[in-house]
């Protein structure tokens, strides 16, 4: 079941300030004898804009492996002097809205808005970016690098993991190591809601052979929109045995 808007629709939250997850979750179906296609829709939330003539039909259809539903999730600030969060579907003309599930999780500050005091590198180039508290953020992939995909274990903002081995690029993939019960020591620079426990406690690496690893990368591929910019964040754990 999902509600289907006509006309332009609001939903109204009571949240704190800050930096919010918001999640929307759409299973694209025939609602109300509706065709699947006839679902063209914007998605907003006061200053930003989330989806523009978005329909899940077609974004699905695109999807390797093929999937029913989709999750899209956004990183948005709540200003101190908001009350509430509002998030309003307006249909594209003569088209629909619907939506099948809505959800709102608080974060901790500076867990990737970081203000002007630390701006991010532009890859390739000299400039710098700032993520200030009118910047929005998609999260298009979050992978758990050789360990398997998860969700229930994150720190309490239900952040999903997933398998990185759909995304490894071409046959070298490294070897891969797996601890038991890891006792990861957190640093005040890197506390314990960045990652999980468990995003630490794998490894894929190119191996102990150095002239076979000349002959190689180990790379990830991501298939990407062109016009946006892409913050991306690697996550590093020096594991010892003992």
């Amino acid at each position: 079941m999902a509600p289907i808007f006509k006309s332009q629709f609001r939903y109204t939250f009571s949240v704190s300030p800050g930096p919010t997850f918001l999640r929307l979750y759409f299973y694209h179906s025939v609602y109300s004898g509706i065709n699947e296609s006839d679902f063209f829709f914007t998605i907003t939330s006061r200053v930003y804009t989330l989806l523009s003539n978005f329909t899940a039909s077609l974004i699905v259809a695109a999807m390797e492996p093929q999937v029913d539903s989709i999750v899209k999730e956004f990183i948005i600030h709540v200003w101190e002097s908001q009350t509430s969060l509002n998030i309003t579907f307006p249909p594209s003309p003569t088209f629909y809205a619907f939506g099948n599930g809505i959800e709102i999780c608080s974060m901790p500050n500076n867990l990737y808005f970081k203000g002007d005091s630390e701006p991010i590198p532009f890859v390739g180039a000299h400039d710098l970016f700032y993520v200030d508290n009118y910047t929005a953020l998609e999260t298009i992939y979050r992978l758990n690098v050789a360990g398997a995909s998860f969700e229930e274990r994150d720190t309490g903002m239900f952040r999903k993991w997933q398998d990185d081995s759909n995304y490894i690029f071409g046959a070298a993939v490294g070897l891969t190591w797996q601890g038991n019960d890891t006792d990861i020591r957190y640093t005040p620079a890197t506390p314990a809601n960045t990652a999980p426990t468990a995003v630490y406690s794998s490894r894929r690496s190119m191996g102990p052979v150095a002239s076979i690893n000349l002959n190689h990368n180990l790379s990830w591929l991501f298939p990407v929109d062109s016009g946006f910019n892409y913050l991306v964040q690697l996550h590093f754990c020096n594991i010892l045995s003992v």
